[in-house]
């Protein structure tokens, strides 16, 4: 609140949701925030505050609504392992060894848009208590839902940790941020 107050100085209008003890995760802070009213568009734009990345938004919103899904997922292709990998011959003895590789994977970025009813539906089975990707994703899929990708090639950065920020170049951020699409 302190940073962004009611929103009239940016020209937008902000409301909060506070967390408590009754909601908890995303998910149940998104459902405390959809019973209170305060979702009232539809989809909505999830973006993890951790999550750096010069994605645009309103290519990931048309995406979904185009899709007909009821979530479309940031995802990027690509994953970079925080550690080394040792690379094991048969006998138990290590053969080769690649430090932080990156690994094909489709990985979720922490970037979604979704429709709100669903968080409120999934309220009745999963409680108030639940995290968007862990928990909602894959009850959506249990039920049917369609979940649509949105595969994003550029740059991006999990924060995680004030250790991890602490690490990142902030020289480069700007022009990360600011420069690939």
């Amino acid at each position: 609140y302190n940073y962004f107050g009611d929103g009239s100085r940016l020209g937008v209008r902000v409301e909060y949701s506070v967390d408590d003890e009754e909601y908890g995760g995303t998910g149940g802070a998104m459902l405390k925030a959809y019973r209170a009213g305060l979702l009232d568009t539809d989809p909505v734009l999830v973006w993890y505050g951790d999550i750096l990345a010069p994605l645009d938004p309103g290519s990931l919103l048309d995406t979904h609504r185009s899709s007909g899904a009821a979530a479309t997922l940031a995802v990027a292709e690509r994953y970079r392992v925080p550690v080394g990998v040792a690379e094991l011959s048969g006998d138990g003895f290590v053969s080769g060894m690649r430090e932080k590789p990156w690994l094909p994977l489709h990985v979720t970025i922490g970037v979604a848009a979704l429709s709100p009813r669903v968080v409120g539906e999934a309220g009745g089975e999963l409680g108030s208590r639940f995290d968007l990707m862990a928990d909602l994703v894959p009850w959506m899929l249990s039920k049917g839902y369609r979940v649509k990708a949105y595969v994003y090639r550029g740059w991006w950065h999990d924060l995680g940790s004030l250790e991890r920020y602490v690490k990142l170049d902030h020289r480069r951020l700007g022009d990360m941020l600011g420069g690939e699409r």
